[in-house]
């Protein structure tokens, strides 16, 4: 796939944006390679982070701030996660979170959401069970904004 994209890129922009490519994937790690393709903000999910758990990890360009944050892997995966872990994000962008804590909350209700479907013992084809979860949401989102004022 990042072959045919190299590719397709290179169609479209010319040798200049292969080359922005190829930077970008080797300073990815940290998101800054990203942003120098033009995005300015990058958020990065599933960032393998030793035995049993992973990393979430976010790059502002305009306050070159990057974060990152561990969450134990659930031996899980179904549809839907990405559409929540970005909903909860876009959500929180929107109501003055930075990227950093937006993308900590965002982690945090997916990663509870896919844990109580794994633990439900749901069938991975039919997608998170978000609707018995929504309870948990609107307590990070109170902690989040309490954390907020407080700062």
């Amino acid at each position: 796939l990042v072959h045919l994209l190299d590719q397709f890129l290179t169609v479209l922009g010319g040798m200049q944006l292969q080359e922005r490519l190829a930077e970008a994937r080797r300073e990815g790690r940290r998101g800054r390679g990203y942003a120098a393709l033009g995005a300015r903000q990058v958020v990065i999910t599933s960032v393998p982070a030793g035995e049993g758990f992973i990393k979430v990890a976010s790059y502002d360009a305009e306050t070159q701030v990057f974060d990152e944050r561990t969450t134990p892997r659930i031996p899980f995966a179904t549809c839907g996660t990405g559409d929540l872990f970005t909903s909860v994000l876009t959500g929180a962008m929107l109501r003055g979170r930075t990227l950093g804590e937006a993308t900590a909350l965002a982690m945090q209700f997916a990663s509870y959401v896919i844990d109580f479907t794994h633990r439900a013992g749901s069938d991975y084809r039919e997608g998170v069970q978000l609707e018995p979860c929504l309870g948990k949401l609107v307590e990070l989102v109170s902690a989040s904004e309490a954390a907020h004022e407080r700062a």
